[in-house]
């Protein structure tokens, strides 16, 4: 799948998703991916998704895991505005889970990046992959 290929390059994003091309994958109910990232299994990681105002506004987002559990503990959205929104998730998403979606205030705002503290579980599936995904 693309996450395992992100994971595999060990990148933030890869060719046909947002940041390297200004493409996206898409997916039905007009949901986007913004990114991926690889989750450690011995130590919380913290990855930045910079996103910017070339990709237009959203007004939600969303968390899925691939390949392993995510233990997702914080998500953190600064708007171009400045303005920061702190949000508690404190989740263990299983492969193929998604999180609750995280609505954005008003009718959609430009993002200039989403910070997410997380972990992987302990298996012998190695590493998970936690993507970020939005919707205009």
């Amino acid at each position: 799948s693309d996450a395992i290929e992100l994971y595999q390059l060990g990148c933030e994003y890869a060719q046909g998703f947002a940041g390297e091309s200004g493409g996206y994958r898409q997916e039905g109910g007009g949901w986007q991916m913004i990114g991926a990232q690889s989750a450690s299994m011995f130590r919380s990681d913290t990855d930045v998704f910079e996103i910017g105002t070339q990709f237009g506004t959203f007004t939600k987002l969303r968390l899925q895991a691939r390949r392993n559990n995510v233990d997702v503990r914080h998500v953190t959205v600064i708007y171009e505005n400045g303005y920061r929104q702190d949000l508690p998730i404190n989740s263990v998403l299983r492969p193929g889970d998604t999180s609750a979606v995280i609505d954005i205030p008003g009718r959609g705002r430009f993002l200039k990046s989403v910070t997410i503290n997380m972990k992987s579980r302990v298996s012998l599936r190695g590493d998970g992959v936690i993507e970020l995904w939005g919707q205009h």
